[in-house]
């Protein structure tokens, strides 16, 4: 669920319901995609949200994959854990736990103030519970941790036993141990706390204690005094804020957060400090790290800015990192022979270029003499014998034609701007849409076979053009980290999701068109209107001239393999490359859409081809190409992009 599904389909839908039924419905999805065979890996196609391999650091003896991590209240057993691996996180961490059970009974999102509210205990299922789901994986992907707690004036000994019946229960493969401190901890003496850390310091994991970010200075005091007395230096900030009796999440804690982060920075230098609190936007992230906390950890961000707040947050930092490393460098490769030669993304550029020229041409024809003589030459007979046979006959092989170069054209310009601009420049996601789409291009080719007629310039050409595509393949770009400057969920950020999944329905229609006409051009021919608008059969024209549907079916099957060409181009596109201040993701839609829209709908026009429902697919994709160009025009090209965060051009 990217944030372009959540935030336009889901969000207001969940909104709309009770908090407790939302939130269920939301996790239950999770949980689904996670013990789903290959869900996992749809996560990943769909999200694209692994950090980059750059940000990854060593702290309390881990080595943590980024700095953002999910914090307690969402992961709730294996399925979850499975799923939220996917999402970008530097770690995940599982709670709070008790040794019994603790049902929610309160829980109220107010959308004006980014803030959930709960119960100020444990909610939980229990342990028993968890380490039997948990021990039926064998290990993660990312650190875990176990948030760990006891209810309210839970007495030393007792708090003693249940600690000591966690750590045996619990998987071995857990990272790290963190202890809630909100309920009966503050009321030990600082001898008591101390023998409990002690007694957690001899298990598997590391351990963590976690207070409050409005815990009073004095108890933050003490219990670091006694962290200090096991030798124990990692802190997390969570847990929300008291507001009348109940625990607040959220916007209201960033400040409070914010101050303490610092203060524990300034105070105690060596600690490793964790933070949460109120990070909704990628610069609240950005904001604790600068402020002195070595990780972050989510929770109210991904309910109020959705699941791709992490993978925001991992490439604002990267693109940060590459800023003060590269400011007075360029990330571009030089414009030299070998520099060319070495990098394959010019194989694609060239294919992209071949298409466009072999378009225009194919356009040229198919607005004049529509067949060449080879054409004649297959069907035994002539243009005018044509015309004499159906006076439509010929404009709707041109409509067939016009559509399948201009269909072509547009996968010119995809593939040679996603070269140009996206391969070139090391950006991995626009070398595979380019390299997969030209892939299902070339394989189109062999739809001949279903319809038994070799055509020799089609047939030159993907000879001609096959040998970039093998050089694309054998050498790849060097590829850099995926970087973003977006820092808030501004209007322009909320608008280009709208305008993102429009562009994600063009794309896989365009698929799905495509492998329908594909199986019409390799099966039937013709769809009904096809018929009408020549006034004939099937039949009949088979009966006149027994290559004629092997010919059309050619133009057809070309046609939708163009089409799904295209959209692999697109969907890829849309899916991964939407980030702020990247306008030439958006001149590539707009350009790149006009060839195949304007000679689809034109030619139907010119040539008195209008049925409104076999035009009705066209229409609405016009209306979706309008509306996604509108609604991502200021966020990709009016917001400052990655390159005015180092002050120079890169």
């Amino acid at each position: 669920m990217p944030d372009w599904s959540y935030n336009v389909l889901f969000k207001p839908l969940l909104f709309a319901l009770p908090a407790n039924l939302s939130k269920r419905v939301i996790l239950n999805g999770v949980a689904t995609m996670g013990a789903l065979p290959g869900g996992p890996n749809i996560i990943d196609f769909m999200g694209h949200m692994s950090p980059s391999p750059t940000l990854a650091f060593e702290g309390i003896g881990v080595r943590f994959p980024g700095r953002i991590g999910l914090g307690a209240g969402l992961c709730e057993n294996k399925n979850h854990l499975r799923a939220f691996e996917r999402f970008g996180f530097g770690f995940i961490e599982i709670g709070p736990l008790t040794v019994d059970a603790m049902p929610e009974q309160y829980l109220l999102k107010d959308i004006r103030s980014m803030s959930i509210t709960t119960d100020d205990n444990p909610v939980n299922g229990g342990l028993d519970a968890l380490s039997l789901d948990l021990r039926k994986l064998k290990k993660t992907s990312v650190p875990v941790f176990i948030r760990f707690a006891h209810r309210t004036n839970t007495a030393v000994a007792d708090a003693l036993n249940e600690l000591s019946v966690a750590q045996q229960k619990l998987p071995e493969w857990i990272t790290a141990l963190v202890i809630d401190t909100r309920w009966s901890v503050l009321e030990w003496q600082d001898q008591e706390f101390s023998e409990y850390l002690q007694q957690a310091s001899r298990g598997r994991q590391k351990v963590i204690v976690a207070v409050s970010p409005d815990t009073n200075s004095e108890h933050v005091a003490r219990i670091i005094r006694c962290m200090k007395n096991v030798d124990l230096n990692a802190l997390s900030i969570t847990g929300g804020t008291r507001s009348g009796g109940k625990r607040m999440y959220g916007r209201p804690s960033a400040d409070t957060t914010l101050d303490l982060v610092k203060h524990l920075r300034r105070d105690y230098p060596n600690l490793f400090l964790i933070a949460s609190g109120g990070v909704i936007e990628p610069i609240d992230a950005t904001n604790l790290l600068e402020a002195g906390a070595d990780m972050v950890s989510l929770y109210s961000g991904l309910v109020f800015s959705g699941p791709g707040l992490p993978k925001r947050i991992n490439e604002l930092i990267t693109a940060q990192q590459f800023a003060a490393a590269q400011s007075n460098k360029s990330s571009l490769a030089p414009y030299s022979i070998s520099s060319v030669f070495s990098n394959g993304w010019l194989g694609i550029a060239l294919i992209g270029a071949g298409l466009i020229i072999t378009g225009s041409s194919a356009i040229t024809v198919a607005l004049t003499t529509v067949i060449l003589p080879y054409d004649e030459q297959f069907l035994g007979t002539t243009r005018t014998a044509l015309i004499s046979l159906n006076a439509n006959l010929l404009p709707f092989m041109s409509h067939d034609r016009v559509t399948y170069a201009g269909a072509g054209m547009s996968c010119g310009i995809l593939f040679f701007v996603l070269s140009c601009f996206g391969a070139r420049t090391g950006q991995h996601w626009a070398y595979i849409a380019a390299c997969t789409s030209s892939a299902f291009g070339f394989a189109s080719f062999l739809l001949f076979l279903g319809f038994h007629y070799l055509d020799p310039l089609h047939a030159l050409a993907t000879l001609l053009l096959v040998p970039f595509f093998v050089w694309a393949l054998i050498r790849p770009p060097n590829f850099a980290p995926m970087r973003s400057s977006n820092t808030r969920n501004t209007k322009a950020w909320s608008n280009s999701l709208q305008g993102q999944f429009w562009f994600i329905c063009i794309g896989t229609g365009l698929i799905l068109a495509g492998l329908t006409i594909c199986k019409v051009g390799t099966s039937t021919v013709f769809v009904p209107e096809d018929l009408m608008f020549m006034k004939t059969t099937a039949e009949q024209l088979l009966c006149h001239n027994s290559h004629l549907l092997p010919t059309i079916a050619h133009d057809r099957a070309g046609f939708g393999g163009a089409l799904v060409t295209a959209g692999i181009a697109v969907l890829v596109s849309a899916l991964h490359g939407y980030r702020q201040g990247e306008g030439w993701l958006w001149w590539m839609f707009l350009i790149g859409g006009l060839p195949g829209f304007l000679s689809t709908l034109g030619i139907h026009f010119a040539i008195g081809y209008t049925s409104f429902i076999h035009l009705l697919p066209a229409y609405i994709a016009a209306a979706m190409f309008v509306a996604g160009l509108s609604l991502s025009y200021r966020y990709l090209c009016v917001e400052p992009g990655v390159d005015s965060m180092a002050g120079t051009r890169k």
